[in-house]
């Protein structure tokens, strides 16, 4: 029998949470094939809900399902949490490590057919194929490494916000936004950081996620680590996952987001430019 540990990072957003969970005890199979563990981090400060997330772990816990409420004491941010809780685990006992954002839903098959499909050892990182609200395929995030013309966008859009809302303006007025069609299954540059699968391959490579900024550009963190250890990110559309995306960022002031996402490029731009020599 499988081992398949889940974590998702809860802030302000017990609804979305409990959906998440709902899902994993919907997965065709459970009793035969494999055991879940869900690990909830609570990045609120929120004691109501709090208490509710912790009754709703009491009452769902069973043979096939187990579901752990984990408190940091303070909002770690999202790869903060993830951590706060991969260096709680005994690593030799699971099987694949699932991470990703609260506002997920996965579908009824992700775990079967992730148990079933085979993936070469030098696959790390699995990514998922997620789909947002309204129906558009958020991955592969980024197919191949960025050139030094995007880096430099980038760095244009990040050097002040009234720049960055100029850009942005003109970016909705000269482009319509387009969605990425459903895509192959295929190696990746970089994956949505909203859900991971760590693989067997990856788990005793590193004892925690390389990110030391609060939010934001976690996939250019993330996927650096994986290729310096001579891995690779696979993208894989037989594992279908629902993203109500930003439901938790949403919360944040429109300002305060710019700082985080700004704060975090600066730190990873340069590591994007070095992979893309």
């Amino acid at each position: 029998m499988k081992n398949l540990t889940f974590i998702c990072v809860n802030y302000h957003n017990i609804k979305l949470t409990i959906q998440l969970c709902d899902s994993l005890k919907a997965q065709k199979d459970t009793y035969s094939e494999f055991h879940i563990n869900c690990i909830i981090v609570d990045n609120s400060s929120n004691d109501k809900q709090s208490i509710e997330l912790i009754d709703y772990c009491t009452r769902n816990t069973s043979t096939s399902h187990k579901y752990k409420y984990s408190d940091p004491g303070k909002n770690l941010g999202y790869f903060g949490g993830l951590n706060f809780a991969i260096k709680g685990l005994d690593i030799s006992d699971l099987d694949y490590l699932i991470i990703g954002n609260n506002d997920l839903q996965f579908d009824n098959s992700f775990c079967i057919n992730l148990i079933n499909n085979v993936y070469e050892p030098n696959v790390f990182v699995v990514c998922p194929d997620i789909v947002s609200r309204d129906g558009g395929h958020q991955n592969p995030h980024v197919l191949k490494q960025r050139d030094l013309i995007k880096i430099n966008l980038l760095k244009l859009y990040f050097s002040n916000y009234y720049i960055a809302r100029f850009m942005a303006l003109l970016l909705k007025l000269f482009r319509p936004k387009k969605y990425l069609p459903l895509h192959d299954a295929s190696e990746i540059f970089m994956g949505i950081g909203a859900c991971y699968i760590l693989m067997p391959s990856y788990l005793p490579n590193f004892k925690f996620l390389n990110y030391d900024s609060f939010l934001y550009s976690e996939e250019a963190y993330f996927s650096n680590q994986i290729h310096s250890a001579g891995g690779i990110l696979w993208f894989d559309p037989s594992l279908r996952v629902s993203h109500f995306d930003n439901a938790t960022l949403s919360l944040l002031p429109k300002r305060a987001t710019y700082e985080y996402e700004k704060t975090s490029f600066w730190k990873s731009a340069w590591t994007l430019i070095d992979e893309s020599k």
